[in-house]
């Protein structure tokens, strides 16, 4: 969950933190978070390094106590309450602003009790809005790594977005300058970041980790004027495709050999993945991983219409196929395949797109670890056959076989017996399913604030939810039944007319549905209504009516930032957790039963009038 459940709806006093927090005031794990990281000393060609000062005025806006739990940063029962002396923890552990070339240059001068002992890393890596594509001028434009933090587990990357302008930033390469820090003449390359969007990135990557999509996850939120803010993220590890790739495309062997190493060393470190003994095995581990880890991502983003930017440069993405950086990614409540967004000067790629460009990341890595292993660099064209290819094809298809097995709502052990000896019906379901999934209206595409998109006509997760509680009712569902259960919002008539191709679709997925419930009832002997009853109550929960969407969790949050001047601290955090966790549970609705926070009940409707949007 995002935060622990505040059970007392009571104003809580500073006199009852204090009594609540006696025992949990050890706060001297924040003193690991120093700036320094292993890849200073490992890879230092991977980072420009800065002095750091403390940026004054910022108060703690959030603070996600479930994470720093399990990163051991605070006591396991330390309750979710700010005690001064935490949160003044966090202000000087992150409330940081970089001493940057611009500041050396035009010799500005900084107390030197306010600036910190160690330097913090910007890291290179490619992007394509550089006009360099080899990575030299490229990477954190405006974050910097906080450092490590080692529990008796794990080690854990923690980075800072909003710290100030580095001179890996887009502006700088284009205008072939360094910024100051907030410089009002340009956005990106201004080096800050606000409080609205690293909000919006709280909730939704919670909301993501909660239900198994891999993400880095939001630490805190340090609030300044203006509406700005420093935005604190951790991970297992913060690496992106692109902190490999820039070695790759300079063709440069001993710093893709570091970094690769690097990885895997960490990997290790962490438990991730087994010992390995030679280095040829550590490669062919590391790639293997690396495909399965993109297929899957990329296979759930489609399952799940999550579309999160991928492209060649593997700059949006963690190495294990987690989210990062959320400004640009979104939840669709339908498949609205045509949707890109437009960042200036160029466009996105669409969630129909996203398998083929997580599928050239994964070439890339072939030809990344065939450039280590036969120390010659061969074009990429070299590799459109390989077979590292069909393992990521077939890791993609049965990825999503597994995801339409799990949420049309069937159980762990039945799920196992469906994928196995009838896996081929599975497929045949799926693909009928996606058929209707992916029929966009005759609108056709147009624009949106952020970029373009089209309207899909159907909504297939009602049919989840709706075809079984009919079934189980023994109601008649005929074609034009079924239509009427999954005509999206979007669809015009004209959308929905019942063609000759689409009544034989609509047999075939009625027909290969039932087949499926017929396989489960025999294998476990079980009556066919016992299985509905239990798919029916599945799928409610997998496929809820209320779905958060990009454009709900964007309007949540202006609401939440708004309405937390109603409240304190701990009030506002019960809401927020409550509100996240009701995302991924099958908890009685905000909007039902006894007397519910009006700011609550107000968020969940805001979640109901964009359910089907972008």
């Amino acid at each position: 969950m995002l935060m622990t459940r505040i059970k007392s709806s009571r104003r809580v006093s500073s006199s009852d933190i204090g009594k609540a927090t006696q025992k949990n005031r050890d706060y001297s794990r924040f003193e690991q978070i120093d700036g320094l990281h292993p890849l200073q000393l490992e890879v230092p060609e991977s980072c420009v390094l800065y002095k750091a000062r403390q940026r004054p005025g910022g108060r703690v806006a959030y603070f996600n106590f479930d994470l720093a739990k399990e990163m051991g940063l605070i006591a396991s029962d330390h309750p979710a309450q700010l005690p001064e002396e935490l949160s003044q923890k966090i202000i000087d552990t992150f409330g940081l602003r970089i001493i940057n070339e611009f500041d050396i240059m035009n010799s500005k001068k900084f107390p030197e009790a306010k600036i910190k002992p160690n330097y913090y890393m910007a890291t290179r890596y490619l992007q394509l809005q550089h006009p360099s594509k080899t990575g030299k001028t490229s990477g954190d434009g405006r974050s910097i790594w906080n450092g490590t933090y080692k529990s008796k587990s794990k080690r854990w990357d923690i980075s800072s977005c909003g710290t100030g302008a580095t001179r890996l930033s887009p502006a700088t390469a284009i205008k072939k300058r360094f910024f100051e820090s907030g410089d009002p003449s340009v956005s990106y390359g201004c080096g800050l970041a606000d409080l609205e969007d690293g909000l919006a990135a709280a909730i939704m990557s919670e909301i993501f980790h909660q239900s198994g999509v891999p993400t880095e996850r939001t630490l805190a939120l340090i609030e300044y004027s203006n509406g700005l803010s420093i935005n604190i993220r951790a991970s297992e590890n913060l690496l992106r495709p692109s902190h490999f790739f820039v070695y790759l495309k300079q063709k440069n062997l001993e710093k893709l050999l570091a970094i690769v190493d690097y990885h895997i060393g960490r990997m290790l470190e962490n438990g991730t993945w087994p010992k390995i003994r030679t280095r040829k095995k550590r490669y062919d581990h590391f790639l293997s991983e690396t495909i399965k880890s993109f297929a899957r991502a990329s296979a759930i983003f489609e399952s799940d219409y999550i579309f999160c930017w991928l492209d060649w440069d593997g700059d949006n993405i963690l190495m294990d196929g987690g989210i990062i950086d959320y400004g640009s990614v979104r939840q669709f409540g339908l498949f609205h395949k045509e949707y890109r967004y437009d960042d200036v000067d160029r466009w996105s790629t669409t969630i129909s797109e996203q398998k083929a460009k997580a599928r050239y990341i994964v070439q890339t890595f072939v030809q990344l670890v065939d450039f280590i292993q036969t120390e010659k660099y061969k074009n990429i064209k070299s590799f459109d056959k390989s077979d590292r290819l069909k393992q990521y094809d077939d890791e993609f298809e049965n990825t999503l076989d597994q995801q339409m097995i799990r949420k049309i709502g069937f159980r762990p052990q039945d799920q196992k017996v469906l994928l196995g000896k009838h896996a081929k019906l599975v497929r045949k379901f799926r693909k009928t399913f996606q058929y209707f999934e992916r029929i966009q209206s005759k609108k056709g595409v147009y624009k949106v604030t952020d970029g373009v998109t089209s309207d899909a006509v159907f909504c297939m997760p009602d049919f989840l939810r709706e075809y079984p509680r009919l079934l189980y009712n023994g109601k008649a569902v005929d074609n034009k039944k079924i239509v009427e259960i999954i005509a999206s919002s979007y669809a015009r008539e004209s959308d929905l007319k019942l063609t000759f191709h689409r009544k034989t679709k609509l047999k075939k997925l009625k027909s290969t549905y039932d087949a499926l419930l017929e396989i489960v009832s025999t294998t476990r002997s079980s009556s066919r209504k016992k299985v509905l009853l239990e798919v029916m109550l599945a799928s409610s929960v997998i496929n809820p009516l209320h779905r958060i969407t990009g454009d709900a969790v964007m309007a949540v949050t202006k609401r939440a930032i708004r309405d937390r001047k109603k409240m304190d601290y701990s009030k506002f955090y019960e809401l927020v957790s409550k509100f996240v966790r009701h995302q991924n549970t099958a908890e009685e609705s905000p909007l039902k039963g006894r007397k519910k926070h009006p700011c609550l009940v107000e968020w969940t409707e805001l979640v109901s009038q964009h359910k089907e949007g972008i």
